[in-house]
């Protein structure tokens, strides 16, 4: 399990997303919301000692990480999914409710990523 200094700073990015949707800024939560995955991913790969410099090691050790579980692909769709609600504010395709159900799938991502921790 992670422990809770690993998982602060996603939860300050979850938290931080939370404010700027209760305030009606989408784009501002939905980077949040990306940030919060990255750091999820990100604290579970520092705890294994693998490396993560930028995006392409993020996404190998997501892949990594996937194989392991053996649950298909449920980590890098759950981070390219995080990451993609910004898009999807600047095109206009997101709601309100949308960003607070994007908070919901990310809070389940993140609990896929502390199963694996150990």
């Amino acid at each position: 399990m992670l422990t809770r200094e690993e998982l602060q700073t996603a939860q300050d990015f979850l938290a931080a997303a939370e404010q700027e949707f209760a305030l009606g800024n989408l784009e501002a939560g939905s980077e949040r919301i990306g940030d919060a995955a990255v750091a999820a991913v990100r604290a579970v790969v520092k705890r294994r000692g693998w490396p993560c410099e930028n995006g392409d090691d993020l996404y190998k050790a997501a892949k990594r990480l996937d194989e392991e579980s053996g649950d298909g692909m449920a980590i890098q769709m759950g981070l390219r999914a995080a990451r993609a609600g910004v898009g999807r504010v600047k095109h206009g395709l997101m709601e309100p409710e949308d960003a607070w159900a994007d908070m919901i799938s990310v809070r389940h991502f993140i609990g896929l990523l502390q199963e694996l921790a150990d």
